[in-house]
């Protein structure tokens, strides 16, 4: 059989999940000594599936022999090696496949976690932020990804820096609850809440975080996008008021049906 249809035959056995007539199948590709990189990806992505990832990065290897400057095949391997533990490596691979192709999406989403896994949620945050601002099709996973980083910063941070991180984690989850389906949305919405009731202890709150510092910072980072009044109050589907005592004026109202 030709190269492409024996390729054919191990893609549609990989989908199958029969992992053993797949690997067969390339394999017998790469005894053809076609020069592509392809059966050796594909032996890559099999090996990942029988939880092998120390042979799948020797295959991916193999396969940059042949094609050493493809981005796409680059951040494959360093999706492999952050699997590993082996975040350090993975960062340089995803920062050189972003360098070669600045516009291969995965490669840019997997150098934001690679800079997440080093501790370098700083450089994470812009490089997600961008990705938020420049998705035509705003990505909620992305979202939730940026909303966690700003979580995690607060334990970083005091004082109002640290209010801001808060701040700015309670508005992408609120982007989250708002714009992705039932089942993301419910796996922010104790996070979301618990946010809001921490920023409600703060001293005159809510005029202190709501007006003090949340508007500001969306003003100054141009977000166009704002929770909403009813996430403003609302807590996982329950019409009450945040706290006890809370005066519903000094922040924005609940909607009429819930008061």
């Amino acid at each position: 059989l030709p190269a492409a249809s024996v390729l054919r035959r191990a893609e549609a056995r990989f989908v199958a999940q029969d992992l053993g007539a797949a690997e067969s199948l390339y394999r017998r590709l790469v005894s053809l000594s076609t020069g592509s990189a392809v059966p050796y990806r594909g032996l890559a992505k099999i090996a990942m599936a029988r939880g092998e990832p120390d042979l799948a990065l020797s295959h991916l290897r193999d396969a940059r022999k042949m094609w050493p400057y493809t981005s796409d095949l680059i951040a494959e391997e360093g999706e492999v090696l952050l699997e590993m533990g082996d975040a350090e490596g993975a960062l340089k691979l995803f920062r050189l496949a972003v360098s070669l192709s600045p516009e291969d999406h995965g490669a840019r989403y997997g150098l934001v976690h690679a800079l997440a896994a080093t501790n370098q949620r700083g450089e994470a945050i812009s490089r997600l932020e961008h990705e938020v601002r420049t998705d035509a099709e705003l990505d909620p996973a992305a979202i939730r990804t940026l909303a966690h980083l700003w979580w995690e910063e607060t334990g970083d941070l005091e004082g109002d820096a640290k209010i801001e991180a808060m701040v700015a984690a309670r508005h992408f989850y609120a982007m989250v609850i708002e714009e992705a389906g039932a089942d993301l949305a419910d796996l922010v919405n104790e996070r979301f809440a618990n946010i809001t009731h921490l920023l409600q202890m703060e001293e005159d709150a809510p005029q202190s975080w709501w007006h003090g510092i949340y508007m500001p910072w969306l003003e100054r980072n141009s977000w166009g996008r704002i929770a909403s009044p009813f996430h403003y109050t609302n807590m996982v589907g329950e019409p009450v008021k945040i706290l006890p005592g809370w005066e519903e004026a000094l922040g924005p109202p609940l909607p009429r049906k819930f008061r």
